[in-house]
């Protein structure tokens, strides 16, 4: 599945939009005393929670991808969201070559 932060795919056309997906990460500080001991690992869990309702909603791509985290003194919340997609490549025709002369 593709994600990107962008609002198209190079190379491909959106065929549907199938709406907004998020997922989001809850960790506990309190545990572990460190304010960004988990936080590549939050994010992770978040893109794909959002990357697993995009695939129940039929796309193939994420497009407008942001994330976004917010913390207190003993947690922190982590959310990614974009715009669900199904998109296709964009063909170009074959060029027309010239007859060999004979």
């Amino acid at each position: 599945m593709f994600l990107t932060t962008t609002d198209a795919l190079e190379g491909y056309s959106v065929e549907r939009y199938l709406g907004i997906v998020g997922g989001e990460a809850v960790e506990s500080t309190f545990l572990t005393g460190h304010g960004n001991s988990n936080l590549h690992a939050a994010i992770q869990h978040a893109v794909n929670d959002m990357r697993a309702v995009a695939q129940q909603a039929g796309a193939n791509a994420i497009i407008g991808v942001a994330i976004e985290h917010a913390a207190t003194a003993n947690s922190r919340l982590v959310v990614a969201y974009g715009t669900a997609v199904f998109a296709k490549p964009i063909r170009e025709p074959a060029p027309v070559l010239p007859p060999l002369p004979q």
